[in-house]
């Protein structure tokens, strides 16, 4: 399934750097291409990497995007070192390069009148389709 939004990375903030964790701020520049709005409701997920790990945790506040049109969303992340490291050793020495996206809490509202609770949802997701994404764009 094709994505229906462009995303362009917008500016990379770091905040803080210490040897356990790194805590930046990611802003995306996000056009919504779908017929119509996007809206999501207090996003939090961790990032969990093939070994259990949580490698990262992110977090956002309320994103509406209009249809066709786009919008800055400013994403607060952040990243455990350690576990961030063993995600790139398994992925160029064991080949494993899925990780799973775990939603702690989020709302998403279609039309704006059907929410869906996104609490407990997870996804896997490839490392190397997030590289032929980004490379396409």
């Amino acid at each position: 399934m094709k994505l229906q939004a462009d995303i362009k990375i917008k500016n990379v903030i770091l905040h803080e750097f210490e040897w356990e964790c790194t805590n930046f701020q990611l802003i995306l520049d996000i056009k919504n291409n779908y017929p119509i709005k996007i809206k999501l409701e207090d996003l939090e997920l961790d990032l969990i990497n093939s070994i259990d790990e949580k490698f990262a945790y992110i977090e956002c506040g309320n994103i509406i995007i209009k249809s066709k049109e786009s919008k800055e969303i400013t994403f607060n992340i952040k990243l455990y070192n350690k576990e961030a490291a063993n995600l790139i050793n398994n992925f160029i020495n064991n080949k494993e390069s899925v990780f799973k996206a775990h939603i702690l809490k989020g709302k998403l509202q279609l039309f704006s009148i059907l929410p869906i609770n996104l609490h407990n949802k997870t996804k896997n997701i490839d490392i190397l389709d997030l590289i032929k994404y980004l490379y396409e764009k």
